[in-house]
């Protein structure tokens, strides 16, 4: 219990000096955030994936997956831990759903075969052809997807 509890203070004292939202400071070294956001269903188009890309600095990926799939709630269940956040240091994650945005996925140029699916973005939001599936590995847990995934995003 002392342990967790020094965890805790030395956490507490990384992050002490205040803000506006009470978040840490985005400067922080010690605190890695995943860049993710998920386009509406209603009123989503291109323009819209356009402005996320260019308000990010990091490489755009779409993330397509479906509220029903099951392999999409394992993966997200994962990236509160310290090594998915670490593979997802250098991407921006574009969530969309398989069953809303059909009529965007097709503008984008993204074709899933299934969910999850991931596909790299060009700077228009248009597909790079760099696509990869939940097939890359064999068990719906992070010690499978996570250097896939890595090695994944590092060619996105």
């Amino acid at each position: 219990m002392r342990g967790a509890l020094a965890l805790l203070l030395t956490a507490g004292t990384a992050c002490s000096e205040p803000t506006i939202d009470g978040l840490p400071p985005a400067s922080d070294p010690d605190i890695q955030y995943i860049e993710w956001m998920r386009v509406p269903t209603k009123r989503a188009d291109l323009a819209f994936v356009q402005r996320i890309i260019e308000d990010s600095e990091r490489t755009p990926v779409a993330f397509v997956g479906a509220e029903w799939c099951g392999s999409c709630k394992a993966y997200k269940a994962t990236l509160e831990t310290a090594s998915m956040k670490a593979v997802h240091a250098k991407v921006q994650i574009i969530e969309l759903d398989l069953d809303h945005h059909r009529a965007l996925l097709a503008e984008m140029n993204i074709r899933p075969a299934g969910v999850p699916h991931w596909e790299g973005l060009g700077e228009v939001g248009v597909s790079t052809g760099h696509r990869i599936d939940g097939r890359a590995w064999t068990a719906d847990t992070e010690a499978q997807m996570s250097p896939v995934l890595q090695s994944f995003f590092d060619g996105a």
